[in-house]
């Protein structure tokens, strides 16, 4: 059994589906006809979906925060659903759970509605962590589950390998983890920040700066290893003892990269624990993120299914 205990934002993806074929007469927008609507996991809880269904060996407990609205006792119904542990998730009165509903027209967002709050969720509340856990995800959208007390605590008592997915607000909190994975616009804009430099553009760095941005990192962030995602560039991996490692993109037709980062934390905890290095579980996340970007959606992927697809080339 593979135990991960799985700490962030918990989001409800809504889609609204269906045809634009006319005008408004009221204003100058589209007329979206719907067929049907259907509810995904997304944030932190689609970390946990993932994990689940990596492998039947799975075992997930999972601790964030909904409202006391229907959509907080979806989100909840679907987890439980996926046999996911919610006795952490906390139910806020008075508290909007994190939506995002997206209107699609075929398989085209035309627009993105979001209800969200950040406010602060776990001010003194501090998880134990299972002697058995084997990694503790911190799954952080900015929406106030995660602070630094937390992380300290975590990293401080447990013998857990620990992955952060950061966003801005506590990017700079995450220190002595086991693997630091942001995507490379977050290390930029961070770094800007740091630098008081928030008028350079994202732009004026190519593929190949990535390096050095991972030099800044690893000047304010102690960790074994940093995994940077790089979009249609694939990934770029540093790894404390052993170099660089650059990891080609690996999709197929795209039609929505919503989940696409959740997949590639899901998959290399899970590759990691089944016994892969660090740079083949990379490998293996970058395909699985692949497989994911050609659904609509936050999809998911089996571990067999990746296995069967990359055979014995690992390393």
């Amino acid at each position: 059994m593979k135990n991960f205990f799985v700490i962030g934002d918990l989001i409800l993806d809504q889609y609204t589906v269906g045809k634009v074929n006319r005008i408004s007469s009221e204003a100058p927008v589209q007329i979206l006809d719907v067929d049907n609507t259907y509810y995904t996991l997304g944030g932190a809880a689609n970390v946990a979906h993932n994990l689940i269904e990596l492998g039947s060996d799975s075992k997930v407990r999972l601790m964030g925060v909904v409202g006391d609205d229907v959509n907080g006792s979806r989100l909840l119904k679907m987890l439980k659903e996926k046999s996911i542990d919610t006795s952490l998730v906390k139910i806020v009165k008075g508290r909007k759970t994190t939506t995002k509903i997206r209107f699609m027209a075929g398989q085209k967002q035309i627009l993105r509605v979001d209800y969200q709050q950040n406010d602060t969720v776990f001010d003194s509340f501090m998880p134990n962590i299972p002697n058995d856990t084997d990694v503790v995800i911190f799954s952080d959208y900015d929406y106030g589950v995660i602070n630094r007390s937390i992380m300290n605590h975590v990293v401080a008592n447990s013998n857990a390998k620990v992955i952060a997915d950061p966003k801005y607000k506590n990017f700079w909190q995450y220190k002595d983890v086991w693997c630091f994975k942001p995507n490379k616009r977050e290390c930029w804009q961070a770094l800007c920040s740091m630098n008081s430099q928030a008028s350079l553009e994202l732009n004026e760095i190519s593929g190949d700066d990535t390096s050095i941005m991972i030099e800044e990192l690893r000047r304010v962030i102690n960790c074994e290893n940093i995994l940077v995602t790089e979009g249609a560039d694939g990934m770029l991996l540093h790894q404390k003892n052993a170099g660089y490692s650059k990891i080609e993109v690996d999709a197929q037709s795209v039609y929505d990269v919503t989940g696409a980062g959740d997949t590639v934390t899901s998959v290399l905890a899970y590759a990691v624990i089944e016994g892969y290095s660090i740079n083949a579980a990379a490998k293996l996340a970058n395909r699985g993120a692949g497989k994911v970007v050609s659904q609509i959606g936050n999809g998911t992927v089996s571990f067999d299914d990746i296995i069967n697809i990359e055979g014995d080339k690992l390393c």
